[in-house]
């Protein structure tokens, strides 16, 4: 099973109500129009079929995998941080 991020961009308040519907039945939203989806594979082809009968040409849909590394947590936050920390990094030439 793999985690995808689903999101889309649809300005007709019918078609983008069907999308969404359609979305809740495979993941959880996390914002407005981005959800996040387990699926098997079979499940990722289903979801595909089912977006291509309900996006219109003008509407927008991406579908990204998140690659999930057992050494790294997710990183969540509500609020962006008040002031970000620049950092230089500077290579040092190996001494002869």
């Amino acid at each position: 099973m793999s985690r995808y991020l689903i999101a889309y961009d649809i300005s007709e308040d019918r078609r983008r109500s069907r999308v969404h519907r359609w979305l809740k039945r495979w993941g959880d939203r996390i914002q407005y129009s981005v959800f996040e989806a387990e699926l098997e594979p079979r499940d990722l082809d289903e979801v595909c079929r089912g977006l291509t009968e309900r996006l219109d040409k003008e509407d927008e849909c991406t579908i990204v995998p998140v690659l999930e590394r057992p050494d790294r947590g997710q990183l969540n936050w509500q609020h962006a941080p008040e002031a970000w920390t620049p950092a230089i990094v500077l290579a040092h030439p190996e001494a002869d």
